[in-house]
């Protein structure tokens, strides 16, 4: 009996990386003597989509759902450990022969050692075609740094491994093997030069008032109605439905809610989101009675985009990221004084709600694969009133960010980049329930940065494999970025399973 397993050397619970040197051996049991042809270690990731769409008519399929399968081979590095390649050492314990080594029972240990490169190798398996046929696009494959092990969405996964095979010399005979998963997380794209430059989404609005004179519907609490505001005023005749009493309301002028970001908007999970959040406005306008922040809501949305062949899928799954009630949060002082002209801008300080504004390890960074990619945006949802018992009003903002894995690349290999690969400065930002009056702004300032399209439609930077192979391997601080108990099942179903 043929008993056949890999060990790797290192055990801890980190992700493996780019440039990485893999080191382990191939441990092999036999109860008896066995014939052996050869043994061979290889390194594997694979990108695979698999998802139902509906039959094509126009070539002949009756009408229902058909499955379709696109799979890549991202890495695929080969080591043979035995024979070899002096078998003087051997002499004693292999009989070379037609029928391969002779083995006797016992237990045998064989080193290999691999270097995870920094690109992607891609090889479409079967020519990259489904089982129904449908014609493949080969124009499709990208070079770019290998992409993160992925596992979140059912329809695609990305997933790597350690196999090694026993080979029996006749064909008929059946060859050991066994496949051991490990975790992927790469090193970071590069980044843009740092700058003062910021980035900001914005929403302008307005509270409404009741002046004096007004009549409101009867206030459960017992409140009196509220006094004239100090704004300049905008009257507006409102009916209650149930009274029937026509009373007055006046607008206030428009202030923006504002949310700001470095101009790169690079968010690392594990550290702190790097966002602020402002009241500004014109230099007409003075706050007398502060707004407050009452509740603070991050969602993180997550898009992935899957492609087999011709047919494309879409998931959006949105993870919340905080949900902070009960804040009461002034805003901070205003910098401006009733004398002086100039634009009012102050801040929400969020420091003592430091922790919640950070994101969770298991978030896979931003990629782009040859059929497989994922995006982000962040959903920021407030609560604010004008004094501390005011009205309140949710304002809404999203915009597109970056996730990046933290494992930073040397600054050799830096040097030879192809990037970078940055969020296009005039992101597309979507608030629901928006009326007409409600707007937002979101734009890079002090940038004069041009891009063609979004990053989705660009190919992602990379980096040089012929620099990269004489830089060592990066000593530095990684997070475990930990997967689902899917990942580690199904990966030999995986490897066989054809496009």
């Amino acid at each position: 009996m043929v008993n056949v397993r890999i060990h790797l050397d290192r055990q801890d619970v980190g992700a493996f990386t780019n440039l990485d040197v893999v080191r382990g051996s191939v441990l092999l049991s036999l109860s008896s003597e066995e014939n052996v042809a050869a043994i061979q270690v290889k390194l594997e990731g694979i990108s695979r989509t698999k998802f139902q769409v509906p039959k094509n008519p126009a070539k002949g399929e009756k009408g229902g759902m058909k499955t379709v399968i696109e799979s890549h081979k991202l890495l695929y590095i080969t080591q043979d450990v035995f024979p070899p390649p002096d078998l003087q050492e051997l002499k004693e314990t292999v009989n070379v022969g037609k029928d391969g080594y002779t083995l006797p029972p016992g237990s045998y240990s064989y080193p290999f050692s691999f270097r995870i490169p920094i690109n992607n190798n891609c090889k479409a398996q079967s020519n990259v075609i489904s089982r129904f046929l449908d014609v493949p696009d080969e124009t499709r494959h990208i070079i770019t740094t290998l992409p993160p092990s992925f596992s979140e969405v059912e329809e695609g996964v990305i997933k790597y491994f350690f196999k090694v095979t026993v080979r029996k010399p006749k064909f008929y005979q059946r060859n050991a093997r066994q496949l051991l998963p490990f975790v992927f997380l790469p090193i970071e794209p590069p980044r843009l030069a740092k700058s003062d430059a910021l980035f900001y989404a914005r929403r302008k609005h307005s509270f409404f008032y009741l002046p004096n004179g007004g009549y409101a519907p009867a206030d459960p609490k017992g409140q009196q109605p509220k006094k004239k505001s100090k704004f300049g005023s905008v009257l507006r005749a409102i009916t209650s439905g149930s009274s029937r009493t026509t009373y007055t309301r006046e607008v206030g002028p428009a202030f923006y809610f504002e949310a700001r970001m470095p101009d790169a908007r690079i968010i690392v999970p594990g550290e702190l989101i790097p966002l602020k959040l402002y009241i500004t406005a014109p230099n007409s306008i003075h706050f007398t009675v502060p707004i407050f922040l009452h509740r603070l809501c991050i969602n993180l949305v997550a898009t992935t985009e899957l492609m087999a062949d011709i047919n494309r899928k879409t998931s959006v799954l949105m993870l919340n990221i905080a949900n902070i009630e009960n804040m009461s949060l002034k805003m901070g002082t205003s910098n401006q004084s009733r004398n002086q002209q100039q634009d009012l801008e102050a801040e929400f300080n969020l420091a003592k709600w430091a922790e919640f504004l950070v994101l969770p390890d298991t978030v896979p960074p931003t990629f782009k694969t040859c059929n497989i990619s994922r995006s982000y945006n962040l959903e920021v949802l407030a609560d604010i009133s004008h004094g501390s018992y005011g009205g309140i009003d949710t304002m809404e903002l999203g915009f597109e960010i970056q996730v990046y894995s933290g494992i930073k690349p040397p600054d050799t290999l830096v040097q030879t980049s192809t990037g970078p690969f940055s969020p296009s400065p005039y992101a597309p930002v979507n608030v629901a329930n928006a009326d007409s009056e409600a707007g937002i702004v979101s734009y890079a300032a002090a940038s004069d940065s041009k891009q063609d399209g979004s990053a989705a439609e660009m190919d992602p930077p990379t980096y040089s494999e012929a620099i990269a192979s004489n830089i060592a391997p990066i000593n530095g601080p990684r997070r475990a970025y930990q997967q689902g108990p899917s990942y580690f099942t199904g990966i030999e179903e995986l490897d066989n399973e054809k496009s």
